[in-house]
């Protein structure tokens, strides 16, 4: 009898055979292979096993390697962001609870690449599931404690920098701004005021005969005029004699006696003489009253050439100065040429960072513009997202920590909020808003608030920053023709607010310090700006500035006035005068 097996059984290979099958013929055979003779599944276990190590083996190395994966990209993109390194330590992401943390986190700061913009200590957050099924990146909320600025590097921040290829589109109204505020502090005049060299350089000879000076004329008039009153007083005083006149008055009236008037005609007399007495009486006071208003006019006339004398002389004075053409020592540009630089320099500074915040938080008008369906072919429809998550969204971050670098050095404690922090403002509906304070037992305290509303086509940015009872310190103001690069105490209250709304730019800035300090030994001596400059400074007890800088592109405004620009001007001007 011959046995035969049953469908679907596995057959079990003839070991003679099993040797003569062709090599080839087995690589090729499939793991599950179909019997076409009795129509059953043959299944090749080891191929299973190997993928299934394959499989896993990926997964252990994925979920290992992952937390390098993502701290890498994301220090990555933090360093595109800065410009500096970004660098996390011990960053742990669990895809069970979709956690992330870090243990530190540090920032470099761009302009100092040994320290640190920002560091933080441990960072634990939840990302939101839901979302993440859509493909969003959602954080309800973060908490950043023991945040510091300015702490020390180990080493070198910086990274290399690759030569940026011309940008085929025209500069922004931003980049208009930075560029124009920055020519009009190069194009600031330097003022080199020396008095010797003024006076060397200076023909007063020429410059007289050049500015036809008024004055001498002006004296000669009324030189002529005073001796032409004096001598008409001589005379009247010469021919009027009234004392003769008033003798003879007196005597006729002496003379006069009532009781030995014994007839008409006698009465008559008397009267006659009495009348004769009284006409000369009448006269002597006319005359004296004419006389009178004449010597009040020629009093005032004269008195008032007494007074036009400096008037003449100033007029001549500014006629010569004209012809000298001095440099104008005025109060204009006083303020803007000696502080001009560093204020400059601070509100490019501000002016990069809201480039920055733009270039990542852009406004709705740069969505993505949607493709034109072409002919017989497919269309991606992008359907809105029922939850309104955008790509990337935190909620609400709680920080904490300090401005100083140590716990020796704290500096300010601060404490604040930040909210709406989204990549897509136009889908999350909301502006980014910021608040942050600091205080310090001293008194000191400091006050941050920032809105970025990008939800509309026109971006508005607003911030607010005052800061009282600032440490002036040995702090670096920046490059100065006129100042030291750094001062050495003072304290000071700073306000400085930002208006960005599409291209138009309203930033102010205001100072009041005192108990200033600076060291103007390194500083050229041979400048009397630079010594009259100094002594005023020495001499205030409150240094006031306030600068505007508001326009746009190329139409940007920079003004700045301090409380020294009067008495700068005045010093110089009265050194010129005596120099001339």
């Amino acid at each position: 009898m011959v046995c035969h097996p049953l469908p679907g059984i596995l057959e079990r290979p003839d070991p003679e055979m099993e040797g003569r099958s062709d090599p080839q013929e087995q690589q090729d055979r499939p793991v599950l292979s179909q019997d076409t003779r009795h129509g059953g599944l043959i299944m090749r276990w080891k191929g299973f096993i190997v993928l299934a190590v394959l499989v896993g083996t990926f997964a252990a190395l994925s979920i290992f390697l992952m937390d390098r994966w993502i701290e890498s990209g994301l220090e990555k993109a933090g360093s595109a962001i800065t410009g500096a390194k970004v660098e996390i330590d011990g960053l742990h992401f669990s895809v069970f609870t979709l956690t992330l943390k870090w243990d530190r986190i540090q920032v470099t700061d761009p302009n100092n690449t040994m320290t640190n913009l920002v560091e933080t200590g441990r960072v634990a957050f939840r990302m939101h599931m839901p979302a993440l099924l859509r493909r969003r990146t959602v954080i309800r909320e973060m908490t950043l404690a023991d945040v510091r600025s300015g702490t020390p590097r180990k080493y070198d921040g910086a990274i290399p920098r690759k030569p940026k290829p011309p940008k085929p589109d025209e500069p922004g109204a931003l980049d208009k701004a930075r560029e124009k505020l920055m020519r009009e502090v190069r194009n600031l005049p330097v003022m080199h005021f020396d008095a010797r060299a003024l006076k060397e350089k200076l023909n007063l000879d020429t410059l007289i005969v050049m500015a036809e000076l008024s004055m001498p004329r002006k004296l000669d008039s009324a030189q002529t005029d005073i001796l032409a009153t004096s001598g008409d007083w001589e005379n009247f005083f010469q021919a009027f004699r009234p004392d003769d006149d008033l003798k003879e008055i007196r005597d006729t009236f002496t003379q006069i006696d009532p009781a030995a008037i014994g007839s008409v005609p006698e009465l008559l007399d008397v009267l006659d003489r009495a009348q004769s007495a009284r006409k000369k009486l009448g006269e002597i006071q006319d005359t004296i009253r004419t006389r009178q208003k004449a010597i009040r006019s020629d009093f005032v006339r004269v008195h008032g050439y007494a007074r036009s004398v400096d008037d003449w002389f100033r007029d001549d004075y500014h006629a010569v100065l004209a012809k000298a053409r001095l440099p104008d020592l005025g109060i204009r540009q006083i303020g803007l040429l000696v502080f001009g630089r560093p204020v400059a320099a601070r509100v490019d500074q501000i002016l990069g960072y809201v480039q920055t915040v733009r270039r990542h938080m852009p406004r709705k008008s740069d969505k993505p513009k949607k493709e034109k369906k072409p002919r017989l072919k497919g269309q991606t429809i992008h359907f809105t997202d029922r939850h309104g998550w955008p790509a990337f969204l935190i909620e609400q971050i709680h920080l904490s920590g300090q401005s100083g670098p140590t716990a020796g050095d704290r500096g300010l404690m601060l404490s604040g909020e930040a909210g709406g922090i989204t990549s897509q403002p136009w889908v999350y509906g909301r502006p980014t808003l910021i608040a942050l304070k600091g205080e310090k037992a001293d008194g000191r305290s400091m006050r941050f608030d920032a809105s970025l509303d990008h939800v509309k086509e026109t971006a508005v940015d607003r911030f607010d920053f005052q800061m009282n009872a600032i440490s002036l310190n040995n702090v670096h103001i920046g490059e100065s023709d006129y100042l030291p690069a750094r001062i050495g105490r003072g304290k000071a209250d700073l306000s400085l607010s930002g208006l960005f709304e599409g291209d138009r730019i309203d930033i102010r800035l205001a100072v009041k310090a005192h108990g200033l300090d600076f060291d103007f030994r390194g500083i050229e001596s041979s400048n009397q700006f630079i010594g009259i400059l100094r002594d005023v400074i020495r001499k205030i007890d409150v240094l006031t500035l306030d600068a505007r800088i508001s326009g746009e592109g190329d139409g940007l405004v920079f003004r700045l006035d301090s409380n020294i620009d009067n008495r700068v001007s005045r010093e110089l001007r009265s050194m010129a005068t005596r120099a001339l």
